[in-house]
């Protein structure tokens, strides 16, 4: 069964295209119960971040089931058929891998190298295995993408330098109007909480509000911020000299009228930063006289210098991957090889085990129900230490051995 993966993202498409295609965490369970419901699928893991949405997926074939992906893609997002087909980007097989890879490794991230992906991708994983969606060969291949990504981020310098938007954020908007006192923070998801936090790293005094007020409340409890309803956010942009919008909102919340309001008084220009998928801030927004707005393409603007460094070193990551590609690959091809085989190993010890207890239940008759259970156990515990040898040698040989050796074993042991 192949891997597949499904992706549209932002930098291929535009900011403006890719709000169809954006997903918050609710939308991205949603899409992969969906997929996961069909007969094509055998494993999915969505993954959403501000600026890709994407599915990988073990599927029975290839065509078929990228096709169903894509519908399910489009009825989900309720875009057309025919402009999901489009803008998707699939990979497959080794390919697939490939791609996971160099996600976690960074170098598919428009901030080359940047950190908050692996969190993202983890969380994607997490939500699918939570629900069974990833019990397998899906499990094996993410867990390894994190120890890529770690591995890269080790042996390279691609890290080097800030590598989080929402740091670079915070070092634009200071950039901007020089000096900011107080900061107002709506959205409280993962790159709205490490703005929030790192504002108030720098000692700068936060308002944070969120839909779930309970999340802003929370947030304050561990933090040195002020919560704000998400009623009122509103009212607090008179306290700040910088908003930011990290929500995960299907429409702006922040217009022309509500921005003007936020400079009334003030003798510095406010700014406006909007970090939000799809847009949080209305287009009207910068044409506003004293007030200053900027967005993620500032932010990945801000960042390029910083980039040029990293992006050298995109080829050691490269060689990297490619070698831990190849050695998963080859891996995980053997282990679906010798599956079959070692189930019918073990299903064999089993019976076995079992047949013999029941042929001697009469003499363990005299064992009360602790001393029965010692003699299954050491049973048990005799069988699983006599085919540990043999299974591990089968698992970590090389595809040719392997299937000589499944061969043997067949014969020998006489199993199907």
């Amino acid at each position: 069964m192949p891997f597949v993966a499904v992706g549209v993202t932002q930098d291929e498409i535009g900011s403006d295209a890719f709000d169809e295609f954006a997903l918050d965490d609710d939308a991205a369970g949603e899409l992969s119960k969906r997929i996961s419901s069909l007969e094509s699928v055998d494993e999915v893991v969505v993954i959403n971040t501000c600026a890709r949405s994407e599915v990988f997926a073990v599927v029975d074939q290839f065509h078929s089931g990228v096709e169903q992906i894509i519908e399910a893609i489009s009825t989900s997002l309720k875009v057309s058929k025919d402009v999901a087909t489009e803008v998707s980007r699939v990979y497959y097989d080794q390919g697939s891998i490939r791609h996971l890879f160099s996600l976690t490794s960074g170098i598919e991230s428009k901030i080359v190298g940047e950190s908050e992906i692996i969190g993202q991708v983890r969380r994607g994983f997490f939500r699918a295995k939570g629900s069974h969606q990833a019990k397998g060969r899906l499990e094996r291949v993410f867990q390894k993408s994190f120890e890529v990504g770690k591995r890269v981020r080790s042996e390279t310098s691609i890290s080097q330098g800030t590598t989080s938007s929402a740091y670079a954020a915070i070092d634009l908007a200071m950039s901007r109007i020089g000096s900011v006192e107080s900061a107002l923070v709506v959205g409280l998801g993962e790159l709205g909480s490490k703005v929030a936090c790192g504002l108030i790293d720098k000692g700068i005094t936060t308002y944070v509000s969120n839909r779930d007020d309970s999340k802003a409340r929370n947030f304050v409890a561990k933090e040195d911020g002020l919560a704000v309803s998400f009623d009122d956010w509103q009212q607090a942009l008179s306290k700040v000299d910088c908003a930011f919008f990290v929500t995960s909102s299907p429409s702006p919340i922040m217009n022309g009228v509500v921005a003007a309001s936020m400079a009334i008084g003030k003798a510095q220009s406010p700014l406006i930063v909007d970090l939000g998928v799809p847009r949080n801030v209305g287009t009207e927004v910068k044409g506003i006289d004293g007030l200053s707005v900027i967005d993620m393409d500032d932010v990945y603007a801000y960042l390029d210098e910083e980039m040029e460094k990293r992006r050298g070193q995109v080829y050691y990551a490269r060689v990297i991957i490619d070698e831990e590609v190849s050695k998963f690959y080859n891996n995980d091809a053997v282990n679906e090889v010798v599956k079959p085989t070692v189930s019918a190993l073990y299903k064999m010890a089993e019976d076995i085990k079992v047949a013999e207890l029941e042929r001697f239940r009469g003499k363990l008759a005299a064992l009360d129900e602790d001393e029965t259970k010692l003699v299954e156990q050491v049973l048990a515990g005799a069988v699983a230490k006599i085919l540990h040898g043999p299974v591990s040698k089968l698992k970590s040989a090389s595809k040719d051995r392997s299937e000589r050796l499944i061969d043997a074993i067949t014969y020998l042991f006489d199993i199907d």
